[in-house]
């Protein structure tokens, strides 16, 4: 499995998998091109049919066994049909005499220099079958090809064997390591967001204002995927089996995050494929390859540091060597990230390691790989702020008046240039002055909950392969793995308070924190029973490789919400006196907020690591535990795992299994290829959960997929090409759509039709495609705050999810090229011209969730009737607590009191929903937080009812401002898909000096354009009980992008070390906008729900110094 290609390529890959010395002069073989060799031959033999019809033959050294390789004479090198013939070479052809002592010393001296890492062995003269020289490849191993740019010759993800790129008729992106080296990638994803046309990266396709704001290096978006073709990639596959990272996260470094320290290459397979993997977006599959083992290596191996002007550190170490039966390749990782905004980064460490054996060369050749990965990293992330600063109460009176900014995004105010001590419209005095005394600015207005907000992930990835070649026909691989993967999210409750403002009694600029957290694992196993099967037909006119298969993935995932309760000084938890596991907080005290001054900036971590299980606050111990505990005597068939309350405590499970079968076919000695499979599947869906009112959802399936293609080799560099696929999605999200119910499987079907180029001497190849790919049933992201205005997370529970199933289709034309003008000129460009539409209108009447007990005069009650009781004449929040009707002050708290915005009750509800605001003072005395003795005297105060009719809703709606449709859309017939560009384009070039005084530089860069970025969907004018129906959303496009980047290097080979230095500059013009982003349900009319982000980021530089050996 040798791959077509240029002779200095592919005689040094023929040396590495023969373990024989092989000579040859560089310069004179560059610009030949080989043939492709498949099968099981030995060494000489192997290079015979390598070199037959080239220009260039092959003679063995007597004395040393080496083979020789070089130029035949004029005479007898005939041109090929549409070639110029060979040039005269005078260099005599190497005598096969045995040669005197000393010259085979000096030529043994020139073996080893050249042939370098092939290990020296005396060739059989009279091979057999199976002889100790024999030439055994893996056909499921890619023998690394490259074209003299940045592209790939073959690939396996396509047909899980190897096969030439160009034969195929399935259009791919491939990114190779010498690529992601020149633009100093570090991560999966970076590379194809940032160099695939017509990716997209999105919190599901319409993914709203929250997520457009949160698009900065480093941020976390939960349930984002990478588009391709405009549609979802929900995961990223390894080495074309396993999926890797959490479920419904992708990513397995970190969410949305898939480090490259361990990698080879990247693979974007376009289009639908299921038939191979088991499920997948209609836009296409992303694999990775992991780095191998080499075979036949001497020990080499390079070290990697790098540093950014923030202050960010990159360690990379690369090891690997072998002889003909052992192989090992081991890759660390330590990486230490920042960024132009301050705390914002973490540290990311990684291990790899893989083994590789060979046994049984001379009977049944086997090859085993067993590789680990292990990944820890823990982020630093942004807390997305807005101002709090209330109206302030003395003696039950209004003493100071709200500031106009209250409840407004600080980007947003950043954006209108509103943080200083007076209206920039108005001139009018703010009545809290300078937003942090001056201080707020666009590198810290994300830091300040920093230390609160983390995202710990630790990934454990265990994989095995064995290779087996039974016959000349018949070859079988068996692979399993297993991913381990934990994400515990510290999502804590951040506030930013103004002086003396809510629960900050201070005279400071304040942030309040509420620890809490969400553990995220993913445990997935699979595996994989495959047999290649290689036979010629019709008298070779016909050379097929066939493959079966069976193979499954198993994915069990959770979400478990955890609380800090209080401890007693054993660290025992406490509970109150006569409590029950279903008591509020089934008995225990929840750590309250806590507080501290940001007047002179961010602080990091003023109080412990909120990643550590124990913590004293205030001289108080307080554990970390699971907030919904399941209980097993509490399991119903309504309540399959025995949760006491609703808060989060969900379960998944996805069990995928199929057998398939793919068969590629060469006619006519390669004038036709042909590609067809097939894939029948069958998958199960196991959801539990709690909260919404809906505990388990069972889903079954089964699906038939298939692959069809035709490439037709024209001429020798133009194949044009058609070919049709589908897949079937099962759900990939941990969501359910707004009312709660659970998403049905998709289904996809593609057809591309284009054309393929690739010039004989490999200095130019890539593709051109039309494309349409239809998605029925498909799994789509709503933005948030429409999903929560039909059906909010209230107090007694409910909230449903952000996802609809829809129809929608898109069509586009891509792009890819690699090119080499001269021999030290690599360049690579991609673009992608694409539409899509959705096909399905989704609307829901709006739900309540909030439902308490109140009487018939307006006065909220227990349970039992009984009245509850407020301080009437608190002078803050510290002091709006509940009080016995006969103390003093006691007042009944009411439904008119928890609806007016000047009242220290005031709920602060949505306006689109009604719903209360979780963190008012209000919701926290309706859930009865520090009042155990009257709900268990009384009975609760909220009815845990959910899923109510809006009609139900108690809050003044003419009081509070609210103003509910009853009926809320989601989506419409027509609307145009978001998440990727509709134009966009990428080209990537770097020349080398090799000569004059400018030998061992580099220069090059990158230009990156895009147009019609569309973001999401938004309501321009507010949504009304009148207009729901009718009201048609505008599209909120993101700025055009227009990057460009430098790459500037210097390489010296220092001894058997090879030094370079590099220099990457990003956005060199320094190019970025800063733009308002509208909210989903109220556009641009509502300023408190504005939010405001960079689109590209500013001016920044890497710079990398490697060491190689």
């Amino acid at each position: 499995n040798l791959p077509r290609g240029d002779a200095a390529d592919t005689l040094k890959q023929f040396a590495t998998a023969a373990g024989t010395p092989i000579v040859y002069l560089v310069d004179r073989v560059r610009g030949t091109t080989t043939n492709a060799v498949a099968g099981e031959f030995t060494p000489r033999d192997a290079l015979d049919r390598m070199l037959a019809g080239s220009a260039l033959e092959a003679a063995q050294d007597a004395a040393t066994g080496a083979l020789v390789v070089s130029r035949k004479r004029l005479t007898e090198a005939a041109p090929r049909t549409g070639e110029v013939g060979p040039v005269y070479d005078p260099q005599p052809k190497p005598k096969t005499t045995a040669m005197t002592s000393k010259p085979r010393s000096l030529f043994a001296a020139l073996v080893a220099l050249i042939a370098g890492n092939a290990s020296a062995q005396t060739p059989q003269t009279q091979p057999t079958e199976r002889s100790k020289g024999t030439v055994v490849l893996s056909p499921f191993e890619v023998t690394e090809g490259s074209d003299k740019s940045y592209g790939a010759l073959n690939s396996a993800s396509i047909t899980r064997f190897n096969v030439e790129m160009d034969k195929l008729p399935v259009s791919a992106d491939i990114f190779t390591e010498a690529f992601m080296k020149d633009i100093a990638a570090s991560s999966v994803e970076d590379v194809i967001q940032g160099y695939s046309a017509g990716a997209g990266y999105a919190s599901g396709p319409d993914n709203g204002a929250s997520s457009a704001a949160n698009n900065q290096p480093g941020d976390r978006n939960g349930n984002a995927y990478i588009q391709l073709r405009g549609m979802n990639t929900p995961q990223i596959q390894r080495d074309g089996f396993m999926p890797v990272g959490a479920f419904g996260n992708p990513g397995s470094t970190g969410v949305g995050r898939t480090d490259s320290f361990d990698l080879e290459r990247i693979e974007v397979i376009n289009g639908p494929q299921a038939m191979l993997y088991g499920g997948g977006g209609a836009g296409g599959v992303i694999n990775v390859n992991s780095k191998a083992a080499p075979f036949n290596t001497k020990l080499k191996g390079s070290t990697l540091f790098r540093v950014d002007q923030y202050g960010s550190k990159r360690g990379e170490f690369d090891l690997g060597f072998g002889n003909k039966w052992v192989a090992v390749r081991v890759a660390t990782l330590n990486e230490t990230s920042s960024s132009r905004r301050v705390n914002i980064g973490g540290t990311t460490y990684g291990q790899y390691g893989q083994l590789a054996f060979r046994f049984f060369q001379e009977t049944v050749p086997t090859t085993i790989r067993i590789s680990t990965s292990t990944t820890f990293s823990r982020r630093r992330l942004n807390a997305g702020l807005s101002l709090t600063a209330p109206q302030v109460f003395i003696a039950g009176s209004l003493a100071k008046a709200a500031d106009s900014r209250n409840g407004m995004s600080l980007k947003y105010l950043l954006a209108t240039n509103q943080t200083g001590a007076t209206n920039p419209v108005t001139g009018v005095a703010y009545g809290y002055g300078p937003i942090l005394n001056g201080k707020l600015n666009w590198n810290n207005v994300d830091s300040f909950g920093a230390g609160a907000l983390q995202d710990p992930v630790s990934n454990q990835l265990y994989t095995a392969t064995v290779d087996t070649k039974w016959s000349s026909w018949l070859t079988t691989q068996v692979a399993g793995g297993y991913d381990n993967f934990t994400e515990r999210r510290i999502n804590s409750g951040v506030t930013f308070y103004a002086p003396n403002a809510g629960l900050n009694t201070t005279s400071d600029w304040a942030m309040g924190n509420t620890p809490s957290d969400a553990w995220q694992p993913a445990r997935t196993k699979a595996g994989r029973v495959a047999a290649l099967i290689t036979k010629d037909f019709f008298g070779g006119k016909a050379k097929t490789q066939t493959l079966f298969g069976t193979d499954f993935v198993r994915t069990d995932y959770a979400i478990i919400n955890y609380n800090w309760w209080e401890a007693d000084a054993n660290w025992k938890i406490i509970f109150a006196p006569d409590s029950t596991i279903k008591s509020a907080n089934s008995g225990r005290t929840p750590l309250p907020q806590q507080r501290w001054s940001v007047n002179d900036g961010p602080v990091l971590y003023p109080f412990a690591d909120p990643s550590f299980d124990r913590a004293v606050y205030g001289g108080v111990n307080y554990v970390r535990e699971i907030n919904n505990q399941p209980q097993p005597n509490l399991v119903t068939p309504a309540n399959p795992m025995g949760l006491p309350n609703t808060t989060t405590y969900n379960r998944t499970k996805i069990f995928n299994k199929a057998y398939y079968g793919v068969n590629y076919t060469e006619w006519l000695d390669g004038k036709l290829t042909t590609l067809f499979g097939f894939r029948q599947g069958d998958y199960i869906s196991d959801r539990m959960s709690s909260g919404n009112g809906k505990t388990r959802w069972i889903t079954k399936g089964s699906a038939t997929n298939f692959n069809l293609g035709v490439d037709w080799n024209l001429n020798r560099w133009l194949h044009p090409y058609t070919s049709f696929s589908d897949s079937v999605q099962v759900p990939f999200v941990a969501t359910t759509d707004p009312l709660g119910d659970t998403m049905q499987s998709s289904h996809g079907i593609g057809g591309e039709a284009g054309l393929k180029f690739n010039t004989t001497d490999r200095r130019f190849s890539g593709s051109i495609a039309a494309f349409k790919v239809t998605a029925q049933n498909d799994i789509y992201g709503i933005n948030g705050s429409i999903a929560q205005g039909i059906n909010p997370s209230g107090l007694n529970g409910g909230g449903g999810g952000s996802s609809v199933n829809v129809d929608r289709v898109t069509t586009g034309v891509q792009a890819q090229f690699t090119a080499a003008l001269t021999r030290n000129w690599r360049m690579r460009f991609s673009s992608n011209v694409g539409d899509g539409k959705i096909g399905t209108a989704k609307s829901y009447d709006q739900l309540y969730n909030d439902q308490f007990y109140a009487n018939s005069a307006g006065q909220v009650t227990y349970r039992n009737g009984v009245v509850v009781y407020v301080k009437g004449d608190a002078t803050s929040v510290v002091e709006a607590t509940v009080l016995a009707p006969t103390e003093p002050g006691a007042t009944p708290l009411t439904i008119n009191m928890m609806s007016t915005p000047t009242s220290i009750y005031w709920t602060n509800p949505n306006l689109t929903s009604g719903a209360i605001n979780s963190g008012s003072i209000t919701a926290n005395i309706l859930k009865g937080t520090k009042n155990t003795d009257n709900i268990n005297a009384n009975g609760p105060i909220l009815t845990g009812a959910t899923l109510l009719p809006i009609s139900n809703l108690q809050l003044n709606k003419q009081l509070a401002g609210i103003v509910t449709p009853g009926i809320i859309v989601a989506t419409r017939v027509g609307d145009k898909t978001a998440g990727s560009p509709e134009r966009s384009f990428n080209f990537t070039s770097v020349y080398t000096f090799s000569e004059t005084v400018l030998k061992g530089f580099s220069i090059g860069g990158t230009a990156s354009l895009s147009w019609g970025n569309r973001s999401f969907y938004y309501y321009a004018t507010p949504v009304t009980a009148a207009n729901a129906l009718t009201l048609r959303r505008t599209l909120f496009y993101a700025p055009n992008g227009q990057q460009f980047n430098v790459i500037t290097s210097y390489a010296r080979k220092l001894g058997r070390y090879h030094w370079s230095t590099q220099l990457n500059v990003s956005n060199i013009f320094n190019r970025y906008a800063i733009r308002l982003v509208p909210n989903a349900t109220t556009g641009f009319n509502t300023p408190t729900a504005i939010n405001a982000t960079f689109y590209q980021q500013p001016r920044s530089m890497l710079w990398t110094n490697t060491i190689s050996f």
